[in-house]
């Protein structure tokens, strides 16, 4: 294996000369020469030897090999009659083109790249896990129910319904009910239709058929070619493609399986692969596949927030490769709603319009006002902002024309509710499955894609140059209501952009021999969105000659271009080639948030000319580049590992030479743990101060207590001592057995310097006398002035105008007993009113008459009363009034 790998370096770097055979037969019988040597290098017992004149491999007295002679009898084999002495000047000097010194420096490379072949060897378990998610109708749906819509059209539990050619053919009608619907609620109407699971759901689609209407199989293949293994670095995520995403993941949970999924094959991979550097898996999507992963991303930020997501992408997303992708929108799906699309099958238009409608998919791709200018995209679409031509108009029979422009097309209460009763439906999935989707509702449901923060690799694939359609015209039937057909459609094609009737739709100041058209389905201004994904600096642009094979120095590369330049691009009316490959890239390094460590990364933009939308990802072009880009990324992934190992082996070296292992950690800790040192010892009065923890001088043995006139406190008082006190002065130790009592600490435990060892942990720290003198000396003041106040209320009432306690009470009882008097009165007079009023009824009109004289003089009775109770009661109201401005804060007044 390492001589493989020596001459695979060696003789990668010849390149045959069609002017010089004898140059290639001179360099290759170098090779062999080199060839020769290194055997006898790798000989245990095999010493090589040489000089200026000859190569030679000896093991003391006899001669294993020789490689001059050896390297000249293999040139003279191999060539032809008469051409030998051509070669004569280059055998001649083999000693200068190849030395020792090269055998031994290929020797160590080959040792270096064996590093990787030791203990963990590189196999197809180092790949990036890839997740492939599929486009529209890219996914066999199965059903799981029974249907029976005629003798010999049944479906069966397990059966395949999507796609399957035959029963479509034979039972077209029973087939497309078999698919539906409910429109609105989008629920399961005839048949339990769901997704089949793995790789073979998006690879072969019509299981009845021997080709088996092959989609993503070509890619697949190729991710096979490489090493990668199903379901350990290849996965497929299938869905179902004909429902909204917001009930995509109500009923079937697919965007919070997949990050279940990627979770587990990120830590798969790390466990297998501890020293791979990439982190993450990278996600494969093919049209509507990139809008699912938008999609899932804007999930995940509902779920997260914005930073949560971005530190979850950084992890477990490595990259993405997009291709074909709508991001702005496209026409097609407008159209297969309006008059039905056959795409390609055996059915007509009106039989495809009557099953899409039922399906609630197609406003995810219709175009839409993004509300987003971004310079790099308009530099890419000659400064437009906006769609080349407007996309719908609508014409109805009595002559009215509904002109919606692009931006009306996705909005609540949009023109499809104008068109009719069939449309009403899409226009309430609209409102309903985009306006109102709790992840991407709002204004504008459809906004543009741009990758979280934290991917390192983004690849951007999509076919130009391609026949687009990128506007239509419908007319109303004329016979039936509420059905619609095709007038005319808008085609971009080589730079011009006509009607059916070849009428060219834009002015000629808007017309670019330049222009781009898509890839078929797509328009180029919906695809090129990729650009606004690059930052402000300028980007490489490489060409290469679309449709045929080429040379090396037929590759076109520019550096650092800025693409908003318009200098760079061609003029209008300017006719230019479209048959090359164009390949835009920017790299560059940023740190990592949380490490702090460069990572490269790297956004591609990949036109490839002439490839149709279905084949983004599965042309023979796009795929052989592919793997290419996956073999240079893996190169890389070894020489970062490469890299790495040399930084650890750098790194110990660097550790065993500070010393760092054979330091005494407890020694530097406990020589910094002491109090004292020659650096902090106190050589004057000043530095000595009084330790109230102790109660003493601090440094006892440097400091002492000595009290003199005019010391105001007790730091004054720490004074220098004239020399320091013994290490073992009795003032400084004394026997631990004096303090058992307090500090309950046993007398085995010999003699403790004081004023380091003592144990404190029974005393009370000082902000507890502290806080416990101010809680004593407010509760004191507070009893002192609650007492004062009651023993002398009355006089300091008098003195700040209050009266006193008995008139207040006085007035307080005269008002009770006036309440209760009128009480009195008033019950008395509702009594005598009853009574009045019963003998009036009972009694004849002579006792009548004897009743009412009886009774008058009562009633003055008590009309006297009332009035002179009435005269009281202002009375007592007028009191009630002056004592109420003589003290209105009283509560009791």
């Amino acid at each position: 294996l390492r001589i493989l790998l020596v001459l695979k370096s060696r003789l990668g770097g010849v390149r045959v000369d069609p002017a010089g055979i004898g140059t290639m037969r001179a360099a290759f019988r170098r090779h062999i020469a080199f060839l020769a040597a290194f055997l006898c290098a790798c000989h245990p017992c095999i010493v090589v030897a040489g000089d200026e004149s000859s190569l030679s491999c000896v093991d003391g007295d006899d001669t294993v090999c020789s490689a001059p002679e050896t390297s000249t009898a293999s040139g003279g084999s191999g060539a032809a009659g008469g051409e030998d002495t051509v070669e004569g000047s280059a055998d001649e000097n083999l000693d200068q083109d190849f030395s020792i010194e090269d055998m031994k420096h290929y020797q160590e490379e080959g040792a270096r790249d064996d590093e990787l072949d030791d203990s963990s060897a590189w196999t197809s378990n180092n790949f990036v896990p890839v997740f492939i998610i599929p486009s529209l109708a890219g996914t066999r749906l199965r059903t799981w129910s029974r249907f029976n819509c005629g003798p010999l059209a049944q479906f069966n539990v397990g059966g395949t319904v999507w796609y399957d050619l035959k029963r479509m053919l034979s039972h077209t009608t029973c087939w497309i009910d078999c698919l539906k619907l409910r429109p609105v609620t989008y629920e399961d109407d005839n048949c339990m239709a769901r997704p089949d699971e793995g790789l073979d759901a998006i690879s072969v689609v019509d299981e009845s058929l021997p080709t088996g209407g092959f989609l993503l199989k070509a890619l697949i293949h190729m991710f096979v070619s490489l090493g990668y293994e199903p379901d350990q670095s290849m996965f497929a995520h299938p869905y179902d493609w004909r429902l909204p995403p917001g009930l995509m993941e109500s009923r079937d949970a697919v965007f919070s399986r997949l990050k279940n999924k990627i979770e587990n094959a990120v830590q798969t991979h790390k466990r297998r692969n501890p020293e791979n550097p990439a982190r993450g898996v990278v996600l494969v999507g093919l049209s509507l596949g990139n809008m699912f992963i938008q999609y899932f991303f804007e999930y995940l930020r509902a779920e997260l927030g914005t930073r949560g997501m971005e530190r979850w992408a950084d992890e477990y997303v490595h990259g993405l490769v997009m291709g074909g992708a709508p991001w702005l929108g496209a026409g097609g799906p407008v159209k297969s709603v309006v008059v039905g699309e056959t795409m390609g099958m055996p059915w007509t238009k009106e039989q495809s319009r009557d099953l899409f409608t039922t399906w609630g998919i197609f406003p995810w791709m219709f175009p839409y006002d993004h509300k987003t200018n971004d310079p790099r995209h308009a530099a890419m679409n000659h400064d437009e902002s906006d769609f080349p031509a407007r996309v719908v108009e609508v014409q109805f029979r009595n002559g009215t024309t509904l002109l919606p422009d692009n931006k009306d097309i996705i909005q609540d209460g949009g023109f499809f509710g104008q068109m009719g009763p069939n449309l009403d439906g899409l226009q309430q999935t609209i409102d309903r499955w985009y306006i109102d989707d709790p992840v991407i509702g709002g204004g504008s449901p459809l906004r543009p894609f741009t990758p979280p923060k934290g991917i390192d690799n983004i690849v951007c694939a999509y076919g130009v140059n391609v026949p687009t359609e990128v506007g239509f015209k419908f007319r109303e039937h004329p016979d039936k209501d509420g059905f619609w057909e095709l007038d005319e459609t808008i085609l971009n094609d080589g730079g011009d952009i006509r009607d059916t009737s070849g009428n060219f739709i834009l002015p000629r100041r808007r017309r670019f021999a330049a222009r781009k058209s898509g890839d078929g389905s797509v328009p180029y201004y919906s695809l090129s969105w990729c650009h606004s994904w690059f930052g402000q600096g300028a980007v490489n642009i490489t060409k290469v000659p679309a449709h045929r094979q080429y040379e090396e120095e037929e590759v076109e590369a520019y550096t650092n271009v800025d693409v908003m330049d318009k200098s760079q691009f061609p003029a209008p009316g300017e006719k230019t080639s479209h048959n090359f490959n164009t390949f835009f890239s920017q790299t560059w390094f940023e740190d990592h948030p949380d490490t702090g460590l460069q990572r490269r990364k790297s956004i591609q933009v990949w036109e490839m000319d002439g490839i149709i939308h279905k084949d983004t990802v599965t042309d023979k072009r796009v795929t052989r580049l592919f793997e290419k880009f996956i073999g240079r990324s893996e190169k890389m992934a070894r020489m970062f590992v490469r890299i790495r190992r040399r930084m650890i082996r750098k790194a110990r070296e660097e550790v065993e030479k500070s010393g760092l292992l054979d330091e005494n950690m407890m020694d530097q800790v406990a020589r910094e743990g002491a109090h004292l040192n020659y650096d902090n010892i106190p050589t004057t009065d000043g530095e000595c101060y009084w330790d109230y923890y102790n109660m003493q001088c601090a440094w006892t043995r440097y400091c002492e207590y000595s009290f003199k006139l005019g010391d105001l406190h007790l730091t004054q008082s720490c004074r220098l001592r004239d020399s320091p006190l013994a290490k073992d002065d009795p003032r400084l130790l004394k026997r631990v057995d004096t303090f058992n009592e307090t500090l309950n600490v046993s007398s085995n435990d010999g003699w403790r310097i004081i004023y380091r060892d003592m144990d404190r942990s029974g005393l009370i720290p000082p902000f507890v006398y502290v806080t416990l003198a101010f809680l004593g000396g407010f509760i004191t003041l507070f009893s002192i002035l609650y007492a004062a106040y009651h023993l002398y209320r009355d006089s300091f009432n008098k003195a700040l105008g209050y009266r006193s306690t008995e008139q207040e009470a006085q007035l307080r009882e005269s008002v009770k007993i006036l309440h209760s008097a009128v009480k009195e009165l008033e019950a008395e007079m509702v009594s005598q009113d009853r009574q009045d009023s019963s003998d009036s009824y009972g009694a004849s009109s002579d006792v009548c008459d004897e009743k009412d004289q009886d009774v008058e003089p009562k009633v003055g009775d008590l009309k006297r009363r009332v009035q002179h109770l009435t005269r009281v009661s202002m009375k007592v109201s007028q009191c009630i009034d002056l004592n109420a401005q003589l003290k209105p804060e009283d509560p009791d007044n």
